[in-house]
């Protein structure tokens, strides 16, 4: 599902997703295009100093800040992303 990440779909977005942590029994909310474990999934070749690695394959999904916690995911390495971060974080 592809969502635009213009201003105006995230003001829509941040409105729905306020009124939905409203409705009783609602405990948290995020947004994701797909839940973990899915099968379906976006996926890239990796390349690293020039040289692509066949081993190895990029996959992601878009989400935000409280995809960690509403699916109680446990991180090995690294850190869950914040609503604070930047691109570059």
């Amino acid at each position: 599902m592809y969502i635009p990440a213009d201003s105006i779909a995230h003001s829509k977005y941040k409105t729905f997703k306020e009124r939905a942590l409203q409705i009783n029994g609602v405990q948290s909310f995020s947004y994701c295009q797909r839940p973990p474990l899915s099968n379906e999934m976006s996926t890239t070749s990796f390349s690293f100093n020039g040289q692509k690695n066949n081993d190895f394959e990029l996959r992601s999904s878009s989400a935000d800040a409280d995809y960690f916690k509403v699916f109680d995911l446990k991180l090995i390495a690294g850190k869950a992303f914040l609503s604070s971060d930047t691109v570059n974080g």
